[in-house]
């Protein structure tokens, strides 16, 4: 059975997603079954190995990218070293759910080719793993690597 361990394989408890999807609308595909349980580990490995976060671990023997030092908020007020901020978890929470309702690995990740006389405009279609509006809270703690390699030609 899956467990999840904050820290070790989860960015946040159980108890945290409970607590975060009863507030928020929208949310019926989350329950306290397995399939969410294990939803809430992947969206955590998807953050640790398609994220490239900026400043550096809090200390070398965690398990997890986070707590990192180094930060700072939208405010420009220090992020704590010692601890995950919770939009990082709620982050991870909607991931989860986004994983529940749709595979990641199935869904393509943009257009091949759009052509407007003469501007052609390329982009790879790798396949998107964390969409860009689930990522955008934290986004200026990391860089997506799933973002396509985009050409502008004339």
């Amino acid at each position: 059975m899956a467990v999840v361990t904050e820290g070790t394989n989860s960015y946040c408890s159980t108890e945290f997603a409970y607590t975060y999807f009863e507030t928020r609308l929208h949310a019926e595909s989350w329950d306290d079954g397995i399939p969410s349980i294990i939803a809430l580990i992947q969206a955590c490995k998807l953050m640790e190995t398609r994220v490239k976060w900026k400043g550096a671990k809090a200390s070398k023997t965690q398990t997890l990218q986070w707590p990192r030092t180094g930060l700072t908020d939208l405010y420009n007020d220090a992020v704590p070293n010692d601890e995950i901020p919770d939009i990082v978890k709620e982050t991870q929470c909607e991931l989860a759910l986004y994983i529940i309702e749709s595979d990641p690995y199935l869904v393509p990740g943009g257009i091949e080719t759009i052509n407007f006389s003469g501007l052609k405009i390329n982009t790879n279609p790798k396949q998107e793993t964390i969409p860009g509006k689930v990522f955008k809270p934290i986004a200026h703690w990391g860089t997506l690597l799933d973002n396509s390699n985009h050409r502008l030609t004339r």
